[in-house]
């Protein structure tokens, strides 16, 4: 049995069904994953189904450009491509940060906010590996 295309598959959600043709003539019925990603980035739209994404708790601001994505509170960020974040407030503890894992990179902040969730001990920031 052939695989549905991935693009059938980046609208629909769980509860959805596709009957496809595979060519064949044969119909292919299969249930979609309840994510919903268009860009592929990872973060999903948060006016559908989040519950299989990557990153389930945290929605997309521009789910049309995986370039345009938030960051993840109090974790490790490795940023491998160039992007803009998402505007908002993002909490960093004393063992996250954001980590270029590649050259040349560009991160427009957008205005957000990094904000130390242990002003004490401020070891989180920007780094390159």
């Amino acid at each position: 049995m052939k695989a549905i295309s991935s693009n059938v598959s980046k609208s629909l959600t769980q509860k959805s069904r596709c009957t496809c043709d595979d060519n064949s003539g044969a119909k292919i019925v299969e249930i979609i994953k309840n994510c919903t990603d268009i860009d592929e980035d990872g973060f999903g739209n948060g006016s559908f189904g989040m519950a299989d994404c990557d990153f389930p708790n945290v929605p997309d601001c521009d789910d049309f450009n995986r370039t345009i994505r938030p960051l993840l509170n109090n974790t490790q960020n490795n940023i491998n491509e160039s992007i803009v974040v998402c505007y908002d407030e993002y909490l960093f503890n004393t063992t996250s940060a954001i980590v270029l894992t590649g050259d040349n990179l560009f991160i427009d902040c957008n205005n957000s906010k990094i904000i130390s969730t242990d002003p004490g001990k401020f070891r989180n920031g920007i780094f390159s590996n």
